[in-house]
């Protein structure tokens, strides 16, 4: 490839997940941000790979589920339930599902496509319930 010719990689929304704990992590390290690996990948082949999957579903992982949580809330709200999406993604219908019964149970939920939008819904929100940012 010559210098002229330098083409832009396309970020994952693995890539931007990973820069928004950093962030987070380094920025406000005595609140909590979690990620819940519920759409991982399961390594392992055949009868491996299926056992895994089953044991993952008997221990609590359900479709749906947002990628990020921030365990911080007041008395209006609970927390904040993050999803990450690659730019042109839209939330599957049980990612939907989750959202709407989150809302109703009290928490905030939204859609980031960028690190940058992530880090922003995350300010928005602390300064929501009252935190200095």
């Amino acid at each position: 490839m010559t210098p002229d010719k330098v083409y832009k990689l396309k970020t994952t929304e693995s890539q931007e997940q990973k820069k928004v704990v950093k962030w987070f992590r380094y920025q406000y390290p005595q609140y909590r941000l979690i990620s819940i690996p519920n759409g991982s990948w399961v390594a392992g082949t055949g009868n491996r790979r299926f056992a895994l999957i089953n044991k993952y579903k008997a221990e609590g992982m359900t479709p749906g589920v947002s990628d990020l949580f921030l365990c911080v809330g007041n008395e209006n709200f609970h927390g904040l339930w993050l999803e990450m999406k690659s730019k042109g993604k839209r939330l599957s219908d049980k990612q939907f599902e989750w959202s709407e019964d989150m809302r109703k149970a009290g928490y905030i939920t939204d859609t980031a496509y960028s690190f940058e939008q992530a880090k922003q819904i995350i300010e928005n929100y602390l300064k929501e319930i009252g935190l200095e940012v």
